[in-house]
């Protein structure tokens, strides 16, 4: 029994331990690979980022993202899209296998507010502006004809437009040691496009301070 309860004192201990050693210090940077998913567009996909910040203060950073995210189209287009494809097929008797996506490159600048609780699992709130840069994608086959170029030619979707992104989420920092950490997170985003966008993204993400 005795041995239990030094085995778990110990536990707490290394836990309260690692908990204030990931405490950040002011002007510490720090670089994070994220990775997640869309959802709430047309069909999910992937989101890749790479971020850069900087602690102003024990519980402020400032931060510069640039990223990727595979889809950000609407679900109601979306569904247009797919009752069109399945009407031309049973028009013309022919079998039709498209998809139309909008791929957008963003960049933001925000802010991360870490709030300085003394927990193993830190909460965080975040928020950004910058812009979307955003280009439908068509993948279309007719009966086995790759005609995606010819659609793009068509129907001028070749084009690709630039609008204001406003992000804001939060989540949860788990420290392993003292400059390596991961994060878990949820965003909303709004592209003002013509029309609006507004993508949502679950992630994971690695975070190096030095």
């Amino acid at each position: 029994m005795d041995r239990f309860r030094v085995g778990l004192m110990s536990c707490v201990l290394a836990l309260a331990c690692a908990g204030t050693a990931s405490a950040q210090s002011e002007g510490q940077m720090y670089a994070r690979g994220l990775f997640g998913v869309t959802f709430g567009t047309s069909s999910s996909d992937v989101v890749l980022a790479g971020t850069y910040g900087v602690a102003v203060t024990s519980t402020l950073d400032v931060f510069g993202e640039i990223g990727w995210m595979g889809n950000v189209l609407d679900s109601d287009t979306g569904d247009l899209f797919d009752v069109l494809e399945d009407t031309l097929e049973r028009q013309f008797n022919v079998d039709i296998d498209a998809s139309l996506k909008a791929r957008s490159f963003y960049g933001i600048g925000g802010v991360r507010f870490n709030p300085d609780l003394q927990t193993r699992i830190k909460p965080f709130a975040e928020g950004g502006i910058g812009f979307a840069r955003t280009k439908l994608n068509v993948d279309i086959e007719v009966a086995g004809i790759d005609l995606s170029d010819e659609f793009e030619a068509e129907f001028d979707t070749d084009e690709s437009s630039t609008d204001f992104l406003l992000m804001l989420g939060g989540g949860v920092n788990i420290p392993i040691n003292t400059s390596f950490s991961v994060d878990a997170g949820y965003r909303f985003n709004r592209i003002f496009s013509d029309p609006g966008l507004n993508v949502s993204q679950v992630y994971g993400a690695a975070k190096f301070a030095f």
